[in-house]
């Protein structure tokens, strides 16, 4: 391990932190240092549930639109608005750009990507290089070499910029690799002695992991990143904004491949490997952004207190996963009775629970981490967990998907919650699950997704038209696609903050008519549907749309 260096002058993704740990000025401390006991699995019950229809779905015309309405595309205005905007990428010609909406798409700022950037290491349409105010983008400029290039295409000149959303200024941070670089691999990987681990499969780590391995703070006034400025790997370091300081925060012989803020801003997670594929799994750490503390993260950590993973105050899911596989061996963490329960050994998706609720759903693909070891006649199903007597509830749906993959959603009611289920084939019909273990077909088809709003309070699915529905499953707003587009061709959904509407991508991949492609902005109260940008490539980067503060 190298030694950790002082701090001197001078990001996106997932679970996240440095190479190995640092030598902090402290201990590293962990947040549970109490032993965890493992109970024995619970065997799957045989209960099954299943009732027919019970909901009816009563409309309300005022909110009603009766006919496929005409999205008009007319020139957009500049932003009228202090924000939030909705900030996506797209790709006009050659030219690679970053657009704002306002909340009601109908006005709009395009931004283009300065001339010397990387466009290879963009990272999930680039939006994610986007400051949370607003105010800049991130980017790199030069390279490292390619992605799964086996260390092939080495250069040394990759530079981590900010470029001023307001005056289209572009400014330097640093460079971010050693003057040895590539050489340093080698170095790295004689240093290791594990034959297993080349010096091509560092270089190849390092660089793929480089587009995730930048991340903004969540007040903007700071950029976490990945460099390998000061020795033979990549370790974490903070840019201040303020006051143009760069401090390192971690140290070690891995590779960093992303890193991520809490949302409090008082931790940054990293995850880091020697390899990179399918199949690879990551070390995880986390520091405190003062550079104060470096943990590494192991079962018995307890996640942060911002973190979606807990389910109340005392409990938290835990599960492994591996890059390409999938989720599997599903626990709960119990703090007050320090206890780890196994709820599924197995792999496992899409599961739902909402905290302070006392149930966990999930689709359980195979019942052990083999699923060629799986005992015959298992067949995937829904499971219903009771979190205080870990009783789980098998539901048998009335047809097991060929795709082995269903979308859970979890829905807030006036007292409880119940669950929200669609399969993908070869029916996408949705069914509601309460909590008693009894599952009610809607008799709502949803030719691609089902959404949900950001309260939990209501669910969207599209078909020939769009059906807005209280959790409970009353109709509270219908409005008919327009002519000639279908439900699958609906790429991505993206909610307005006040959720008085949204936005949607209709793909030209899956669409028969090109010309339907681009995105579309709806708006509940006025019951209108705009064409706001008809880009066929933005349709394309649009699932990777976020919110972000005023640009101006």
């Amino acid at each position: 391990m190298k030694k950790a260096l002082s701090p001197f002058f001078f990001l996106i993704l997932i679970l996240a932190t440095a190479c190995t740990v640092a030598e902090p000025a402290t201990t590293p401390r962990l947040l549970v240092d109490t032993p965890m006991q493992t109970s024995t699995f619970i065997p799957l019950p045989t209960n099954t549930s299943i009732v027919a229809p019970t909901y009816t779905y009563p409309t309300y015309p005022s909110k009603t639109s009766p006919s496929s309405p005409t999205a008009t595309i007319t020139p957009l205005p500049g932003l009228k608005t202090e924000g939030p905007y909705l900030a996506y990428q797209r790709r006009t010609g050659e030219q690679y750009e970053i657009v704002l909406l306002d909340i009601d798409g109908l006005g709009q700022q395009v931004i283009p990507f300065p001339e010397d950037a990387n466009m290879q290491t963009k990272n999930y349409g680039a939006t994610g290089y986007l400051s949370p105010d607003g105010k800049w983008m991130a980017y790199f400029s030069g390279s490292a070499g390619k992605c799964m290039g086996n260390g092939t295409e080495n250069t040394n000149d990759l530079t981590l910029k900010l470029l001023n959303l307001k005056n289209g200024q572009t400014q330097l941070v640093t460079r971010l690799l050693s003057a040895d670089y590539p050489n340093n691999f080698i170095e790295a990987a004689r240093a290791l002695g594990d034959p297993k681990i080349t010096a091509a499969d560092l270089q190849n780590a390092f660089v793929c992991g480089i587009p995730a391995g930048l991340a903004w703070s969540p007040d903007g006034k700071k950029l976490a990143f990945s460099g390998q400025m000061a020795g033979i790997s990549s370790d974490l370091y903070v840019y201040d904004l303020k006051n143009g300081s760069i401090q390192q925060l971690s140290s070690g012989p891995e590779e960093i491949l992303s890193v991520k803020w809490s949302a409090d801003g008082q931790w940054i997670s990293t995850t880091s490997t020697f390899t990179y594929g399918a199949g690879v799994q990551g070390t995880p750490y986390r520091t405190k952004a003062d550079g104060s503390a470096v943990e590494k993260v192991t079962e018995t950590t307890a996640p942060l207190p911002d973190s979606d993973l807990w389910l109340n105050d005392h409990q938290y899911i835990r599960n492994k996963s591996t890059m390409g596989m999938g989720s599997y061996d599903l626990k709960v963490v119990d703090l007050k009775a320090e206890t780890t329960r196994t709820v599924w050994p197995g792999y496992f998706s899409s599961a739902a629970f909402l905290p302070g609720e006392n149930w966990l759903a999930f689709f359980g693909t195979s019942v052990t981490n083999r699923p060629a070891d799986d005992p015959a006649g298992f067949v995937p199903a829904i499971y219903l967990v009771n979190l205080t007597t870990y009783q789980l509830t098998r539901i048998e749906m009335p047809v097991v998907p060929k795709i082995l993959q269903y979308s859970i959603l979890p829905l807030k009611m006036e007292q409880g919650v119940q669950f929200l289920l669609k399969s993908w084939d070869p029916d996408p019909e949705v069914f509601i699950l309460s909590t008693d273990g009894k599952l009610t077909a809607t008799g709502i088809h949803a030719d691609n997704f089902i959404s949900q709003s950001h309260d939990k309070t209501e669910w969207l699915a599209i078909n020939d038209k769009m059906q807005l529905f209280s959790s409970e499953g009353n109709l509270i707003y219908q409005m008919a696609l327009p002519d000639g587009m279908r439900g699958g061709n609906v790429f991505s959904i993206v909610w307005r903050p006040d959720q008085s509407g949204l936005f949607f991508a209709c793909s030209p991949i899956v669409s028969e008519d090109p010309n339907l492609a681009g995105i579309y902005a709806v708006d509940f109260h006025e019951n209108r549907i705009d064409k706001v940008d008809p880009s066929d490539i933005a349709a394309i980067y649009f699932s990777y749309a976020l919110w972000i503060g005023s640009a101006k």
